[in-house]
């Protein structure tokens, strides 16, 4: 059975440095390691949207992506010396709501 990694971009830039590495880490994965590449469009966090239960299709998607994974590899451009505010405010309390 394969290792499942997600390897989430924090760029939303079509061409971003950081999904280029991670898409050449999924094309040189050993046969024993699947590498799905995410770059989500997610909306911003609302613990109110949550709550109602009236997520958004891409919420769900990533929520269902994120649980199928084994691992996750992130690849994140640096603003003012942290991730980006895409992978900060989106990603990262989605997936940390989905396993709280």
């Amino acid at each position: 059975m394969a290792l499942k990694i997600v390897a989430v971009s924090g760029s939303l830039r079509k061409a971003s440095v950081n999904t280029g590495l991670l898409r050449y880490a999924a094309f040189s994965a050993p046969e024993n390691v699947s590498i799905q590449v995410y770059v989500p469009d997610l909306p911003l966090f609302s613990e109110d949207i949550e709550k109602e239960e009236v997520l958004d299709d891409r919420v769900r998607e990533w929520r269902r992506i994120a649980n199928e994974a084994d691992a996750f590899l992130f690849a994140s451009p640096e603003h003012n010396f942290s991730v980006s505010a895409a992978m900060k405010v989106k990603q990262r309390n989605y997936v940390r709501r989905l396993l709280t």
